[in-house]
């Protein structure tokens, strides 16, 4: 497998794993409290915005092939580092918070 398969397959997992954990997080705002479940959601269309993004950008390169990738690669390791962020801070914040309401 060359670097270009690689990437693609690196991308396709990261992204995926990206989806399974905002699933979690959707399953987690389901048992939150009211002004909890809001901030979850904000949080939650932010992320998905970014993942949605992350995909255009990996349709994008299965389009273009292995020519144009080093140009898209670029664009698309800016998404992944603001998501990786955005991830970051988001259980940062709320990993205090309670996931069943008492």
């Amino acid at each position: 497998m060359g670097k270009f398969e690689d990437y693609k397959t690196k991308i396709e997992a990261k992204i995926d794993e990206w989806q399974a954990d905002i699933d979690k997080l959707k399953a987690r705002a389901k048992f939150a409290k009211a002004d909890t479940k809001i901030e979850y959601q904000d949080e939650i269309d932010e992320l998905e915005g970014k993942v949605s993004k992350s995909k255009s950008k990996l349709n994008e390169l299965k389009e273009k092939g292995e020519d144009a990738w080093e140009d898209i690669r670029e664009s698309l390791d800016e998404t992944f580092d603001q998501l990786s962020e955005k991830f970051k801070n988001f259980r940062s914040r709320f990993q205090d918070k309670p996931e069943k309401p008492e």
